[in-house]
Order: C-alpha cells, then sequence, then structure tokens
C-alpha cells in the first residue's frame, strides 16, 4: 500500500506531513488524539541523513512534550549498502536513533509503528522494532535478510534454509512468522490500527521486552524464554 493511501485512510484530512529524502513527518489526530508521525516511504534505504532527521524529529517532539503519541511507519528496504556510509559509521547513526527512540519512551512517549511495506534487516530494527507494540499490514513483507541472501551468507543451500522455514520461524521471512517470534504483536487491517492505538494507550503500563513470552506462547521460539527465565530465577 502506498503511504499517502494509507495515510489518507487513517485520519482523512486530519493530517500535516511531508515527506522528504524518503522521510516522512508530521502530526495527526484521530478521535480527537493528536499523534506525532514519521517513518521511512517508497521502500527506501535508511541511510546516515535519514536516521538523523528521524532521531531529530522524536527529540524536538520530546522537547516540546515528553508524553507525546508517536506513529512509525515502516516501508524499508533495509540499511543503505555503500562505502561512504559505511565509512561515516552507519551503525552509529542507527545506534543514535534507537537510543533516541528508548530515550522518549523513558521520558514518557507512547511508542507505537506499523510495516505497511517492506521491513529489513538494521533498518527495522532501528526504526521500527523499538516500538512499544509492533504492527503490520497482511501484505508486509519482513525480513532480517532474504533466503537466498541468507544462504549467500552463511553457504547453507537455499533449499535447505527453504525446508528449515517450513518448521521454524526463525529462518523464515514473512509477516506471520514474525508474529511467531513475538516481533510483531498483530496484523491488523487499516481500519482496525488507529481503535487499536488508541485501546492500547488506555493500556496501564507500556509493554516491554515481552517478545520471549510471546514467542513461548506462539511457538515460534521454543527455548528462550524458558533459557531467560532460569537465567534471571538462578
Amino acid at each position: 500500500m502506498k503511504y499517502q493511501d494509507l495515510l489518507q485512510q487513517l485520519f482523512g484530512n486530519e493530517i500535516n506531513y511531508s515527506v522528504d529524502n524518503n522521510v516522512l513527518l508530521g502530526d495527526a489526530t484521530f478521535d480527537n488524539l493528536q499523534f506525532s508521525i514519521c517513518g521511512i516511504v517508497d521502500a527506501a534505504q535508511l541511510d546516515n541523513v535519514m536516521s538523523l532527521k528521524l532521531a531529530k524529529f522524536i527529540l524536538d517532539k520530546v522537547n516540546l512534550d515528553p508524553k507525546f503519541n508517536l506513529l512509525i511507519f515502516i516501508d524499508t528496504g533495509g540499511q543503505k549498502t555503500s562505502r561512504q556510509a559505511e565509512l561515516l559509521g552507519l551503525n552509529r547513526y542507527f545506534a543514535h536513533l534507537i537510543k533516541v527512540i528508548h530515550y522518549a519512551r523513558a521520558k514518557g512517549a507512547r511508542v507505537f509503528s506499523l510495516v505497511y511495506g517492506s521491513a529489513l534487516g538494521g533498518a527495522f530494527i532501528a526504526a521500527g522494532l523499538n516500538a512499544e507494540k509492533v504492527y503490520a499490514l497482511a501484505e508486509a513483507q519482513i525480513a532480517v535478510m532474504w533466503l537466498e541472501a541468507m544462504s549467500r551468507v552463511t553457504k547453507i543451500p537455499l533449499a535447505r534454509l527453504e525446508e528449515l522455514s517450513k518448521s521454524s520461524a526463525i529462518f523464515a521471512p514473512g509477516a506471520e512468522n514474525f508474529v511467531k517470534l513475538g516481533v510483531i504483536d498483530k496484523i491488523i487491517d487499516p481500519a482496525a490500527f488507529l481503535p487499536q492505538i488508541i485501546s492500547d494507550i488506555g493500556d496501564a503500563a507500556p509493554l516491554i521486552n515481552h517478545w520471549r513470552e510471546l514467542a513461548d506462547v506462539r511457538g515460534g521460539r521454543t527455548l528462550a524464554n524458558k533459557i531467560v527465565s532460569q537465567v534471571i530465577n538462578a
């Protein structure tokens, strides 16, 4: 889904936003509730400049009112793969963005993300995975790495990875598998997204570090929760 269509469907005319260098920034209203919105559009690769724009937007909102509501919309083809980006320290730009999102949450912001297109690798980790809850549209394409690329990196034949992905969500791309892993809270229709967010905001306290519990319940990771619990209780 194009971001223009999604935002129109979500907010109608109650939205003011701009897109520059594939970075979405703006504000919107739904059911008399104010939202700050940001994100990545058109499956763009997240680079240094885009990361700084997102981080600055969020910091400015924290300084204006720490207890704001932030929606992060994700459609990214992954991290920028260029020698220049790496030499400039792309990982540090991503780390800065991650820390800013955590800082906003620590100051009282409620942060949610929605994958409406693609979500890959480091760009997804930096921009969307640090939300309090992460949602995805049914057509979202989500992966740490596509199986073809994973095969090239690990030297494991593609056919073997395809076989493993049928029984293990860890190896498999796709929104449904990320739900099993606990990363995605729910696959959701656009019409249900904002009512869901309002319900989430009404919760007494944000959920933190709940992925391993969800993954255990959903069968995506059968050992992580048990092992972490044993370590905590040792």
